[in-house]
């Protein structure tokens, strides 16, 4: 009995077996990713943004920069991702989704959408979701009940930190309002802007006064150079009285012009230095309201914490589709090539 021995297909037949069954695996593994791709549901992302400022602004001095800042950075996170966290934004009032705090499948699932990643100095915290408006509204949630949060770790801080600014406020205003008060009262009788007319005024008349007075004094010398004195007593000559008068009168003119605008001169360097104080407590002021009102949109008072948007419009993100679609697509692909394979595998011919 003999065994019969089936040649090997040749290359070119082999070749194009090969390639018809990698095309028809490729063209299941696409159809089966595709399918995937749209079965799934679209899904939405809406991201709050957390500024956590290293260098830590006083009430009052120089700025400081905060020491173990990569540390509480990790905390502001361990916050966020926190149990109490969760059960805070499940019963706040922006989230309209089902679930209540005892409730510990909801918990797991809101947990399980929440994304909270830090950039730097900045913490992003992301919600993803099939519909829009649950992802805008679960990342206000998250973000308001991390406020409560920080104002229950030290509830009194944020109130004594926005009394004492008040009281820091109001003593700036009421030194503008002393500091303007005493301008008035030095610029008197006139107004302050009245009397920076009035000064510059009388400095050109009194430089145009002396150079009057210098031009009375040369035509008068000039007249005495070609009216030499003689022996005889001297008479009385009109152009030389004219002429002494005429001097006599600039610089009594001048005189009474250099008395005001030097007293012009003193109070407009009071005024000066005044001035100079009402902008210093002017950016002083400025500051301090700018504090206020980041006490106001934040509950902390150390001035670190900053909510820079709490919820933005909610875009669509498929990177998860995508993802899983082409995880079907290869894997549909190595099957349908395996099994192909197999299929159109030549069987041995049976022996005679």
């Amino acid at each position: 009995m003999s065994n019969s021995v089936v040649p090997a297909a040749p290359r070119p037949r082999r070749f194009l077996r090969f390639l018809t069954l990698t095309i028809v695996s490729l063209l299941i593994g696409a159809g089966a990713g595709t399918g995937v791709f749209f079965l799934q549901h679209d899904e939405y992302q809406s991201t709050a943004t957390v500024h956590i400022r290293p260098v830590i602004s006083p009430l009052l001095g120089q700025p400081t920069v905060m020491p173990m800042y990569d540390s509480f950075v990790s905390t502001q996170i361990g916050f966020i991702k926190s149990q109490r966290c969760l059960d805070l934004a499940l019963v706040s009032p922006q989230w309209r989704g089902p679930g209540h705090k005892g409730n510990e499948e909801v918990r797991a699932e809101f947990a399980k959408r929440l994304m909270v990643v830090r950039d730097g100095e900045f913490i992003h915290v992301t919600y993803a979701d099939v519909d829009s408006r649950t992802a805008m509204d679960a990342v206000a949630a998250i973000m308001t009940a991390y406020q409560e949060l920080e104002h229950e770790i030290d509830p009194d801080n944020a109130a004594k930190s926005r009394q004492r600014l008040e009281s820091i406020k109001s003593g700036y205003e009421q030194d503008l309002a002393d500091s303007r008060k005493r301008m008035t009262e030095v610029a008197a009788p006139y107004k302050v802007n009245s009397l920076k007319t009035r000064y510059a005024y009388l400095a050109d008349e009194a430089l145009q006064a002396e150079t009057e007075l210098r031009a009375s004094r040369r035509e008068l010398e000039a007249w005495k150079i070609s009216n030499p004195p003689t022996d005889s007593p001297p008479a009385t000559n009109p152009a030389l009285t004219r002429l002494q008068a005429k001097v006599d009168l600039d610089e009594a003119r001048l005189a009474a012009l250099t008395l005001e605008v030097d007293e012009l001169e003193r109070k407009m360097n009071q005024i000066n230095q005044i001035e100079h104080g009402v902008a210093t407590t002017s950016a002083w002021l400025d500051q301090t309201i700018q504090k206020l009102e980041e006490l106001r949109l934040n509950s902390n008072s150390s001035g670190l914490i900053l909510i820079v948007s709490a919820g933005d419009t909610p875009v669509p993100y498929y990177r998860h589709r995508i993802t899983i679609a082409s995880i079907v697509a290869g894997g549909t692909f190595l099957l349908s090539l395996l099994a192909t394979s197999v299929l159109f595998r030549r069987k041995p011919a049976p022996a005679a």
